[in-house]
């Protein structure tokens, strides 16, 4: 009889947790720490949901991974050698929340006149049509509220 469990079982070991911090106490994201672990990342991130121990390990490795690679930045800031450039981009693509490019912008626009209103809804309308139209290009909402500001501040000045 079977406990109900399919595939291969696991290879977690609660020491794992340890091992976890400890690589990434040098710096290591989670996919060079599941190569030492000779696992794959998916299996990491599992571990994560079925475990919170590890769960919790993981979470401190995040945090001594980028303290390993800020203090890196703090002690060669100097160096002629030091590339700050490469150091920039593995920072921003590694840990988005404390050094990502992409920030919200909440915009709040307070028009007075039934008329603006209604020309700036239609410019959003045109907008829309003219991407579906040209597929290939994408018109991003930051084109379509920089094209109904511009609208918009011109007829004010009028």
């Amino acid at each position: 009889m079977t406990n109900g469990k399919v595939g291969r079982p696991s290879k977690y070991d609660p020491d794992y947790c340890y091992k976890l911090v400890d690589m990434m106490r040098q710096g290591m994201s989670i996919v060079e720490a599941s190569v030492r672990l000779d696992v794959h990342p998916d299996t990491i991130y599992e571990w994560a949901k079925v475990h919170p121990e590890f769960a919790d390990a993981m979470e401190m490795g995040r945090r001594v991974s980028q303290a390993w690679w800020e203090e890196k930045a703090r002690m060669n800031i100097e160096s002629k050698e030091f590339n700050s450039k490469l150091w920039e981009y593995n920072v921003r693509c590694r840990f988005r929340k404390d050094w990502g490019v992409n920030q919200q912008h909440d915009i709040n626009l307070t028009v007075n006149s039934a008329e603006a209103i209604e020309k700036a809804e239609m410019r959003i309308e045109e907008a829309k049509k003219k991407a579906k139209s040209q597929r290939d290009k994408k018109i991003t909402i930051d084109e379509i509220m920089a094209d109904v500001t511009a609208t918009t501040t011109s007829e004010a000045d009028v």
